[in-house]
């Protein structure tokens, strides 16, 4: 059904609506408030950025804080980066491998304020009845001085079209371990499904795992039945003041770290996760791509040594 009212005959759906960027409550057309999630975002932050303003103050300190953190850096200006977690990363790396990550910001000049809560924006006049950031206020009283503020608070799943529809919306399109939703001939892949595995629920939203999921998706819509399984490889990177950081697997927060090769120190080391039952469930690396390919390689899904 279109919004034209007209329809269009079909034997199979995919749903791949994406997501778009979480904003902060109140920031809708303040300038110099930006999200990055598009091309037209990002053409807009960059223009922004080289008009005189030295002070940039980023929300949330995961992989896009930090990689707007990294190249506002380069380019000279003064960065704050805001998070409202003790440790940044720490749900995804672990608080090891996340103290590494987190440490970069500090030897390249950039301010980390974890553990602070976000309570609103002071703006001033720009003109014409429009407003301009000036700072963030943060949830003890205080605020952060900005000229350019970017918020990187995840996203939205795009489900309001689907209100009605049948399907289970819940934190995005509810799917099996298939890819298939409550309509057997309705698939869903991307930012946009959640898929469900035994009783975990998740979305990944990484565009490796919305390649791997459009593969199973396809292959049992064109089957007209399950068969096939999504199986994602947790394939994540991040470029973060020059260094490559690298993730694969899917390992717990609880799992041990082994450092397998070079030094946290160092800026280049390659860790693996091992869980309880002595099996390499993550390879990690900083600053070395070979490396990582080829832990990746020989550790993943291999038993570790006795502690």
């Amino acid at each position: 059904m279109l919004a034209d009212g007209g329809e269009v005959a079909t034997d199979g759906v995919v749903i791949a609506t994406g997501g778009r960027a979480r904003r902060l409550p109140g920031t809708e057309g303040v300038e110099g408030v930006h999200t990055l999630r598009t091309l037209d975002d990002a053409v807009a932050l960059r223009r922004d950025l080289r008009d005189g303003s030295p002070r940039v103050v980023i929300v949330g300190g995961g992989f896009i804080g930090a990689e707007v953190a990294s190249t506002c850096r380069a380019m000279g200006l003064s960065v704050t980066v805001l998070d409202g977690l003790p440790l940044p990363l720490a749900p995804v790396l672990g608080p090891r491998i996340a103290r590494s990550c987190v440490d970069l910001h500090a030897v390249h000049g950039t301010e980390l304020r974890p553990g602070t809560s976000v309570s609103g924006l002071a703006t001033v006049p720009a003109g014409d009845g429009a407003r301009r950031v000036a700072g963030v206020e943060l949830g003890d009283g205080t605020t952060v001085a900005a000229d350019v503020v970017i918020v990187g608070i995840g996203i939205v799943p795009n489900t309001g079209w689907l209100d009605g529809s049948g399907l289970t919306v819940d934190n995005g399109v509810r799917t099996d371990a298939g890819m298939v939703t409550d309509l057997p001939t309705v698939v869903a892949v991307g930012d946009v499904a959640r898929w469900s595995h035994g009783a975990d629920a998740r979305r990944h939203e990484h565009w490796t795992s919305a390649g791997e999921q459009a593969e199973v998706a396809a292959a049992n819509l064109l089957a007209g039945g399950p068969g096939a399984t999504f199986r994602p490889s947790g394939y994540v990177w991040s470029e973060q003041y020059g260094r490559m950081l690298q993730l694969a697997g899917h390992p717990s927060a609880h799992d041990r770290v082994e450092i397998v090769d070079g030094e946290p120190d160092g800026g280049r080391f390659v860790a693996r996760y091992v869980d309880g039952e002595g099996t390499t469930t993550g390879v990690f690396a900083m600053g070395d791509p070979r490396a990582f390919g080829r832990f990746r390689r020989s550790e993943l899904r291999r038993p570790a040594a006795a502690a």
